[in-house]
């Protein structure tokens, strides 16, 4: 895919999540069920795609696995949101499949977070503990 064309693709995405998310509370509201609705499922669905675009953009460059694993964290919460939204495949309370889910797309979103930091050089120890007026612990122990 040309980085132009992934790029409205990325644009008409994000648009089509953002007009879904306030229907999702909408329908919430005017229904007065609470709970999933289709919008909501329609919603991450776009995003997901929206994070899979984003990654066919940057999959060659120092983001791609940062990318793939954001993506794959949505992708684990859209299914989750899906298994909510429409009762497909309900073979088991809907808890027992839905938090292992998110559970997985978080697991994934941190490990992206962690790979951008080692990249960004953000993983060695901080200094603020070794400056002046800011004290360990260490030193206040008793002799």
């Amino acid at each position: 895919m040309k980085r132009s064309l992934a790029c409205v693709w990325l644009w008409v995405l994000w648009l089509l999540w953002l007009a879904l998310l306030p229907c999702a509370f909408a329908a919430i509201v005017i229904t007065g069920q609470g709970g999933w609705s289709r919008f909501w499922g329609l919603s991450s669905v776009a995003l997901s795609a929206a994070a899979w675009v984003n990654w066919s953009l940057h999959r060659r460059d120092r983001l791609g696995p940062t990318c793939a694993l954001i993506a794959l964290g949505m992708t684990f919460g859209m299914l989750a949101d899906l298994y909510g939204a429409f009762r497909v495949l309900r073979f088991t309370d809907p808890l027992v499949m839905i938090i292992p889910m998110f559970a997985l797309g978080h697991v994934a979103y941190v490990g992206g977070m962690l790979v951008l930091a080692r990249r960004l050089g953000l993983t060695g120890r901080p200094a603020w503990p070794r400056r002046p007026g800011l004290s360990s612990p260490a030193r206040h122990r008793r002799r």
